[in-house]
């Protein structure tokens, strides 16, 4: 179609690029708009990632400093086991020893003429 062939054929031909430009125009906003809606939704959901990362933080550390009061506690179990354990040995040991002494002192009396 010959662009310069008179008054009419030009204005036709303007006016279809014109429409062409706008369409164009009007998909480039679209995009944009979308691209933008996209970028707020990604922004968003970063400050809920970062925002989950946080917490997931907080909870290990939780759990960290849990841990640490458990075998804290743990520590100070097996040493009172320990001390009553010794304290269990003493006591054995006595009565073992008492055992012994009350054997003998059953063999004096029944060996010891009266």
């Amino acid at each position: 179609m010959p662009v310069f062939q008179d008054d009419v054929v030009v204005g036709v031909v303007v006016v279809k690029i014109a429409i062409d430009i706008t369409g164009r125009v009007e998909m480039i906003r679209e995009y944009a708009h979308s691209f933008q809606s996209l970028a707020k939704s990604l922004e968003y959901s970063s400050i809920e990632g970062i925002d989950e990362e946080a917490r997931l933080k907080q909870a290990i550390e939780n759990m960290l400093s849990e841990s640490e009061q458990n075998q804290e506690t743990f520590e100070g179990l097996k040493a009172q086991v320990g001390d009553f354990g010794k304290g269990f040995n003493v006591v054995a040991t006595k009565v073992c020893n008492l055992s012994k002494l009350v054997e003998r002192a059953v063999i004096h009396v029944r060996t010891t003429p009266i």
